[in-house]
């Protein structure tokens, strides 16, 4: 008796865009609702005391599609690590308003007008006031 085989052929196809291991859903919360005020914060320390408790890390920042058109949404995700965040910024370096927020973890769009490369940069500032970011690329075409 013959013993059935399969036979796997691949097709090659473009480059696919990668998708985020926890791609968000269908309608994300953005964290451009999540404003910051001076009145809340979300410390889990006392920003009198210094006993080193307040270290921090961007631990994420990436865009999910670093190659976009003008005005097409692009993704990112961060996750910062802070027992003392005070608040977070975006810095889209296109002109246009920076989006704040205090949320350790989350999903951020936006939308850029002009074609060009831009180093969009996510700072992160705890109650000690220290202040620490990071760059992440973007080409608009």
């Amino acid at each position: 008796t013959a013993t059935p085989t399969a036979t796997l052929t691949a097709t090659p196809t473009a480059t696919p865009v990668p998708t985020p291991t926890a791609a968000p859903t269908a309608t994300p919360t953005p964290c451009e609702d999540d404003t910051d005020t001076e009145d809340d914060t979300d410390s889990d320390c006392d920003s009198d005391e210094d006993d080193g408790s307040c270290e921090q890390n961007i631990l994420k920042f990436e865009a999910y599609t670093p190659r976009c058109r003008r005005r097409e949404k692009v993704w990112f995700k961060f996750k910062i690590e802070s027992p003392c965040l005070e608040k977070w910024w975006i810095d889209w370096r296109d002109g246009s308003s920076k989006t704040y927020g205090t949320k350790k973890e989350g999903w951020v769009s936006h939308e850029f007008q002009n074609d060009g490369t831009f180093w969009v940069k996510l700072y992160i500032k705890n109650t000690k006031g220290d202040i620490e970011s990071k760059y992440e690329r973007v080409e608009v075409r």
